[in-house]
C-alpha cells in the first residue's frame, strides 16, 4: 500500500518495520507523478497510482508491476541481466557515488540499519534531507 502526494511517497506495508517509511520525490518527476495522479483519480478502480495491477494469493502486487517492467524493457531494448531490482540498485550507486551517508540511503530505500544506535534508537531522518540527498541523482538525459 502507498499513498502519494506530488512531494513524497509513503510507504504502508512491508515485510519489515524499515519498509514502513516516507521518501521524497525527485523534482525531475513531479510532473510524471501529478500526470499518473490525474489518469489514476479519472481512470483507477483501485485507488492506486499505477493501477491495474493484480494481487497474487500472498496480497502482493510487485509480481505483477514486475511483470510489467519485464515487458517495457524488452520493447526498450534492454537486456534480462536488467531487471525490477536494478533500479533500487541504481539509486543506491547514485547516491553512494554522491557521497551520501549510508544511514540516510538506509532511510530512502527502506532498509533497516545494522547498528544498534541508529537501527534500534533513531526514527530516521526527516524528509528534507533526504530530499537533498534524492535531488542528487542525475538522470539520463
Amino acid at each position: 500500500m502507498a499513498g502519494c502526494t506530488d512531494n513524497a511517497f509513503s510507504i504502508t506495508d512491508s515485510k519489515t518495520a524499515a519498509g514502513i517509511w516516507q521518501v521524497p520525490g525527485h523534482s525531475e518527476l513531479v510532473e510524471v507523478v501529478k500526470r499518473l495522479k490525474v489518469f489514476s483519480a479519472a481512470h483507477s478502480k483501485d485507488g492506486y497510482l499505477l493501477s491495474g495491477l493484480t494481487f497474487n494469493k500472498y496480497g502482493d502486487r510487485s509480481n505483477a508491476s514486475g511483470k510489467r517492467f519485464g515487458t517495457l524493457k524488452q520493447t526498450l531494448g534492454f537486456s534480462d541481466r536488467k531487471v525490477f531490482h536494478s533500479i533500487r540498485k541504481t539509486v543506491v550507486t547514485q547516491l553512494e557515488s554522491a557521497g551520501v551517508s549510508e544511514n540516510l540511503t538506509a532511510d530512502i530505500v527502506g532498509h533497516e540499519k545494522p547498528r544498534i544506535t541508529y537501527g534500534l534508537y533513531s526514527g530516521g531522518h526527516s524528509l528534507a534531507p533526504m530530499k537533498e540527498a534524492i535531488e542528487k541523482i542525475r538522470y539520463p538525459q
